[in-house]
């Protein structure tokens, strides 16, 4: 399997492809998975003696970590800038809620690496780093079943701040409010404020990588009418 950034994809545009390596050997492409959501497009070859990369510790990186930059041809030093949230509001919780700037300027599908050959992403099509994370995440059921891991959770809503003081004992600085606790039945309810997963505090630019990563049932703490109430979610994969 191999990935890269073609958020234009469809499966049309596989009649016109070859794929080569740098010695002009070709391979079948016995088949393809498109994630629209991160513009990234899977792609299984036929062959060995491929390249693997491995993945980097995904918490190193900050504003100001310096990583590779590639265009295929030549390779130059960059740096992460400023988060960027990128959902709109409201968003299903699961949406990627922001992403690193890439500084100074880079061009749309470059490649992203760590200095030590470690894979980091491509540069999207808005010049910030978009994060090969769900590709690590997802590797082993890809290699395995040659398809993504899937879950039914599809709550949508948005990050919530207090600002000034509560008359209320215990009222949240911060939370993900529910506006729509989705299709599937649960005790999640509108209004809502998810503050807490598995007795650990949320947080909005990992909150994604949490609900993604939970494989099994786990704990929900939630603010409700003034109130922390603990919900049993049971997460469905597939």
């Amino acid at each position: 399997w191999g990935v890269i950034y073609y958020p234009e994809f469809t499966q049309a545009k596989l009649t016109n492809w070859l794929a080569l390596d740098s010695q002009g050997i070709e391979y079948k492409i016995e088949n393809t998975i498109f994630d629209a959501e991160r513009g990234m497009l899977y792609v299984k070859f036929v062959g060995d003696n491929f390249r693997v990369m491995s993945f980097p510790n995904w918490n190193n990186f900050t504003n100001g970590t310096k990583v590779w930059v590639s265009d295929y041809n030549v390779w130059k030093e960059r740096q992460l800038g400023d988060t960027i949230v990128v959902v709109k509001n409201p968003h299903v919780i699961t949406e990627q809620y922001s992403r690193l700037h890439l500084e100074p300027e880079t061009s749309p599908g470059d490649m992203v690496m760590t200095e030590d050959g470690q894979f980091v992403g491509f540069v999207d099509k808005n010049g910030m780093l978009q994060t090969a994370w769900f590709a690590d995440f997802q590797l082993s059921n890809l290699l395995e079943k040659g398809e993504f891991i899937k879950n039914n959770i599809d709550w949508s809503g948005y990050f919530v701040e207090r600002h000034g003081s509560s008359n209320t004992v215990g009222t949240p600085g911060s939370g993900f409010l529910i506006t729509n606790p989705g299709k599937v039945v649960t005790n999640l309810r509108k209004g809502d404020i998810i503050i807490a997963i598995n007795n650990s505090s949320i947080d909005p630019h990992n909150l994604w990588k949490t609900v993604l990563t939970n494989t099994g049932d786990f704990n929900l703490t939630v603010w409700r009418n003034g109130e922390e109430v603990v919900l049993k979610i049971k997460l469905i994969n597939n």
